[in-house]
């Protein structure tokens, strides 16, 4: 089941890879974790492939899933020739006919689904979908208390430059829904500099904000074992002043 009004930040895959920026694996855990891995690998929530790809120049047998099929098409044009296999489908209920010895989410893939029962049916297609000694590893944007302000005007966020070499300012709002833990952005994209300066439509994005005891209590009713979580990518400690919660788990038994 895809929800259109929280994929309007994915409508153009092309200015999406430049906003976003490259993704260097180098140094990183996952990186780690899967030069420790013997058999194929899955990545939930793939988008434009910014992280299957260079795992795949890399040599690794490597799948992407993503619902967005305009990002998949872009993510297959970056590819070329490379031996990826891409997957159109919803993590909440995909089916598959292969067991991956490594699965994984990079860019809180798991906060676009709002609901725990979603977030339980993308973690038992996981469980089902994972080998018996496989890992797991799951990313999550850490927000605390203090940071969680509304914020009804527009403020500026960034800037960058297009595809067409055009300046572009982004400015966005916030706005938090605590009873049901979803964070409501909406972005605006501002072309000052275009031969006519022009204003994008707003972009909405709904993101479930979830705190570590939650997410080890999700992941241990759901079937799995927490080996390690870490705080970012470089595998330095989980602390309360971090930005991201990853969790490394396997089944558990």
């Amino acid at each position: 089941m895809k929800d259109d009004s929280n994929m309007e930040m994915y409508a153009d895959p092309a200015n999406y890879d430049i906003e976003s920026g490259p993704i260097e694996l180098d140094n990183t855990i996952l990186l780690e974790l899967a030069l420790q891995t013997s058999g194929p690998m899955l990545e939930l929530g793939c988008g434009t492939g910014r992280v299957t790809i260079p795992f795949a120049e890399r040599g690794f047998d490597i799948t992407g899933l993503d619902i967005e099929s305009g990002m998949l098409a872009h993510a297959q044009t970056k590819a070329k020739a490379l031996p990826i296999k891409w997957i159109c489908d919803d993590t909440r209920n995909f089916n598959l006919e292969t067991q991956y010895a490594l699965i994984f989410t990079y860019g809180s893939v798991f906060q676009h689904l709002l609901s725990r029962s979603d977030q339980e049916a993308m973690l038992a297609c996981v469980r089902k979908h994972l080998a018996e000694d496989g890992k797991f590893v799951i990313d999550i944007g850490f927000k605390r208390p203090t940071s969680m302000m509304n914020v009804p005007e527009k403020q500026a966020w960034y800037s960058f430059v297009d595809g067409k070499g055009r300046e572009v300012q982004v400015s966005g709002t916030d706005h938090y829904d605590h009873l049901q833990q979803i964070w409501y952005q909406t972005l605006y994209r501002h072309w000052p500099e275009a031969d006519e300066p022009k204003e994008g439509q707003p972009e909405r994005l709904a993101l479930r904000y979830i705190m570590p005891q939650e997410m080890e209590s999700l992941l241990y009713y759901n079937g799995f074992t927490v080996l390690s979580r870490y705080g970012d990518w470089r595998g330095n400690p989980l602390t309360a002043d971090g930005y991201l919660q990853i969790y490394v788990c396997t089944h558990r038994r």
